[in-house]
C-alpha cells in the first residue's frame, strides 16, 4: 500500500509540474521546460529541481531560474535510488553426499529486480564463475553450484542483484565448510599445489601438516624402528615429544625408513575443509610449529603487529632432497611445515583470499634506505638459507624483535650464525640494525654437525642496495676479501669444525676499506703459543697464544711427570691474540711446587708445549 500511495502522489506532482506554466505568482510568470533525468543544464527561463524527478541535472542553469530543493521530492527519488535489499542463503556445512549446492537470493527493490547472478570462486583460483539465477517469485532467485567445484579446496560464493534502473546490490561472501569422504585430500594431488607432489623422501626429516580438519586425526604411537615417527616440539622447554593426535594448524616432523616415499591422505575418516575466511594461529612466545589448513598456497598477515614474523620451512632450495632451513617466506603450502618465530604471544593470520586493491593512487616506485641481506650456506646434502642481516626502520643497534634465536636442528646440518652487534654469542639467525648509522661490521660463523665439505657459502639481497651503499666480505681463516659479494661465493673444502669465521662489512667506500685493513690487522697468520713471562715466576704468570681463526681451545698444565696438573682453558675462542693466567695452583686450588712445568695449546689440528719454571 506504501509503494501504490506513493506512485499516486508522484503522478499528482506531474500534473502539478504540466500545469506551472499556466500559474501567475505575485506578477510573476513562472515558465518550464520538459523535465527528464537525461536532461543537461537549462537555458533561459526555467526551472531547476533540486532532488525531484530531475535531480541528475549536474551544471547549474544559467538565466532567469528558480530553484527548489529537497522535500518530499528529494525523498521518492532517494527511493528509486536505493539498490536493491539483498540476502542470501547457504547451508553452513555441506555434507559430503552432496551432489550440488543450492544458493537462494531474497532480493526486493521498487524498481522491480532486473536480474540476480551468482558468483563462485575456488580457493586457490582468481577465475570467478558467474551462475545465472532462476526466478522463484518477485523476490526469490535460485541457483545450484555443481558437484564439480566441490573439492577440497572449498569455494566462497556471493550474489549480485540489478533493479529496474540498473541499480545493483552485492551480497557478503558465504563460507560453508565442506565434508569430504576417505581418499578425497591426497599429498600427491597436483592440483593443490603440495609441496610434497611425490610425498615425503626416506629418512628424511621433513615438517609435514594436514591442509583440512580429519574426523579421526588419532596417531598411532610409533618409532623409527617401527618404520616412522611423528614428533611435535613444546615451545616451553623446546624439546620433541609424541603426539598422539593431528591438530589443524599445527606442523609435526616426521621422518621413514620405507623404501617408497609416503603419501599422506585422509585413509579411513574423512574430511572437512575449512571455510574460505581468514584463519588465526596463536603463537606462543619462541618458535612454533604451524601448517596451512588450505589445501592451496596463501598469504600471511599479523594481526596486533607492526612486524611480520619470519616463516621458515626445512628440506627445500633448488631440490627436494637437501636438508636444511629455506630462506624466508610469506607463502604456506599445502601439507608443509613451517617454523615460525615471536617475540612474545601474538596471532599470525592466513589468508585464504588476496582480494585486489586499487592501484591507480600509486605515486611510483621510491627505493627505501632499508636494505636486508640472505646469507647461504651449503654442502651437497645440507643446506641453510634462513640467515638475514640488514638495516630495517624497525630495527635497532642493541637486540630487538628483529633479532631472532637460531632455528632448531635436528640430527645433522650445516648453519650460519649471526651475534648481535658484536656480542659474542653466535646463536642467532638475524641481526637487523636500525637506519640511524650506515656503516657496520656483522661477524659470522659457518658450523655443521657431521656434515662433510666442500661448502659454499654466497650471499642473496631481498630488496634493493641504497645507492652508495659498498659491500665487502672478508674470509677470516684465509685472509681473502670478494667485493662483489653479489656474484662471487667463498669455497671451503676443509671441515667448518667448531666454526668457519666470515665478516661482512657495509657502508661508504672509505669506511669498507678502512675496516678491511683494521680486521686483517688482528688476525694472526699461524696458530702459536708463546713463551709465558714472566719466566721463572712466582707464582703466577701470563701465557698468550694466536688463533688465527675460531676454535676449540684446550691449554693445559703439566709436571715433569706428565701428569695433568690443571686446565687453564677449555672453550671455543675466537680468532685473535689471547691470553690465559696462570697462578701456581692444581686443579683442586691448591698451590704446586717449585719446579718445571709445560704449558700445552692443543686444537683441532694443532699442539704446541713451552717449559715453564717456577721458584718459590
Amino acid at each position: 500500500m506504501i509503494i501504490v500511495s506513493k506512485i499516486r502522489m508522484l503522478k499528482k506532482i506531474t500534473i502539478f509540474l504540466l500545469l506551472m506554466p499556466l500559474l501567475v505568482a505575485q506578477g510573476l510568470i513562472i515558465k518550464t521546460q520538459h523535465l527528464s533525468q537525461s536532461q543537461g543544464s537549462m537555458t533561459g527561463d526555467s526551472l531547476r529541481l533540486i532532488g525531484a524527478i530531475g535531480a541528475s541535472i549536474s551544471n547549474l542553469p544559467s538565466g532567469d531560474t528558480l530553484s527548489l530543493d529537497g522535500g518530499f521530492l528529494a525523498a521518492v527519488t532517494g527511493l528509486y535510488r536505493k539498490p536493491p535489499s539483498l540476502r542470501t542463503e547457504i547451508t553452513d556445512k555441506i555434507p559430503k553426499e552432496a551432489e550440488s549446492v543450492t544458493v537462494q537470493a531474497i532480493t526486493q527493490d521498487i524498481n522491480g529486480i532486473l536480474s540476480a547472478n551468482l558468483y563462485v570462486q575456488v580457493g586457490g583460483s582468481d577465475t570467478v564463475i558467474e551462475l545465472p539465477m532462476v526466478s522463484l517469485d518477485d523476490s526469490t532467485y535460485q541457483a545450484n553450484i555443481p558437484d564439480s567445484l566441490l573439492t577440497v579446496k572449498n569455494f566462497r560464493s556471493w550474489v549480485i542483484s540489478v533493479d529496474g534502473m540498473y541499480y545493483d546490490a552485492t551480497s557478503n561472501y558465504d563460507t560453508p565448510a565442506l565434508v569430504f569422504g576417505e581418499d578425497e585430500l591426497r599429498m600427491d594431488d597436483s592440483s593443490t599445489s603440495s609441496r610434497f607432489p611425490d610425498g615425503v623422501l626416506e629418512n628424511r626429516w621433513r615438517m609435514v601438516s594436514w591442509p583440512a580438519e580429519l574426523l579421526n586425526g588419532g596417531l598411532k604411537n610409533s618409532s623409527l624402528e617401527n618404520g616412522f615417527v611423528f614428533y611435535d616440539r613444546n615451545p616451553v622447554t623446546n624439546k620433541l615429544t609424541k603426539p598422539d593426535t593431528i591438530i589443524t594448524g599445527k606442523a609435526y616432523w616426521f621422518k621413514h625408513h620405507y623404501a617408497d616415499n609416503v603419501i599422506f591422505s585422509n585413509h579411513n575418516t574423512d574430511g572437512t575443509a575449512v571455510p574460505l575466511v581468514d584463519y588465526n594461529i596463536p603463537l606462543e612466545e619462541g618458535w612454533n610449529m604451524i601448517g596451512s589448513p588450505f589445501s592451496f598456497p596463501v598469504s600471511v598477515k599479523v594481526k596486533e603487529d607492526v612486524s611480520t614474523p619470519l616463516i621458515y620451512t626445512y628440506g627445500y632450495s633448488d631440490s627436494t632432497e637437501k636438508d636444511g632451513w629455506s630462506k624466508p617466506i610469506t607463502t604456506l603450502y599445502p601439507w608443509s611445515g613451517y617454523a615460525v618465530y615471536s617475540d612474545r604471544a601474538k596471532t599470525l593470520t592466513l589468508q585464504p583470499f588476496e582480494d585486489s586493491e586499487d592501484t591507480s593512487r600509486n605515486a611510483g616506485r621510491s627505493v627505501s634506505p632499508e636494505w636486508v641481506l640472505n646469507l647461504k650456506v651449503q654442502s651437497r646434502n645440507y643446506l641453510d638459507y634462513s640467515c638475514l642481516i640488514g638495516r630495517r626502520e624497525l630495527g635497532q643497534e642493541g637486540e630487538d624483535a628483529l633479532d631472532i634465536p637460531a632455528l632448531p636442528s635436528i640430527e645433522s646440518f650445516v648453519a650460519v650464525r649471526t651475534e648481535v652487534n658484536g656480542n659474542g654469542d653466535f646463536n642467532y639467525g638475524a641481526d637487523i640494525r636500525s637506519l640511524g648509522e650506515s656503516n657496520g661490521v656483522w661477524n659470522l660463523r659457518l658450523i655443521s654437525d657431521g656434515i662433510v665439505g666442500p661448502y659454499t657459502f654466497s650471499i642473496t639481497t631481498q630488496s634493493d642496495v641504497p645507492s652508495g651503499m659498498k659491500f665487502a666480505l672478508l674470509d677470516i681463516p684465509n685472509k681473502h676479501v670478494i667485493r662483489n659479494v653479489f656474484s662471487e661465493s667463498i669455497t671451503i673444502n676443509e671441515s667448518l669444525g667448531s666454526g668457519y669465521d666470515v665478516i661482512v662489512v657495509s657502508g661508504n667506500e672509505q669506511y669498507v676499506d678502512d675496516m678491511i685493513r683494521k680486521i686483517f690487522e688482528t688476525i694472526p697468520d699461524n696458530f702459536s703459543l708463546s713463551q709465558n713471562y714472566p719466566n721463572p715466576f712466582n707464582p703466577t704468570t701470563k701465557i698468550d697464544f694466536a688463533l688465527p681463526r675460531s676454535a676449540d681451545v684446550l691449554i693445559t698444565i703439566y709436571n715433569l711427570m706428565g701428569q695433568q696438573v690443571n686446565v687453564l682453558m677449555n672453550s671455543n675462542l675466537e680468532y685473535g691474540y689471547h691470553t690465559v693466567i696462570w697462578n701456581g695452583l692444581d686443579q683442586f686450588g691448591r698451590p704446586v711446587s717449585s719446579g718445571v712445568y709445560f704449558s700445552e695449546l692443543r686444537t683441532r689440528n694443532f699442539r704446541q708445549t713451552k717449559k715453564m719454571l717456577l721458584l718459590k
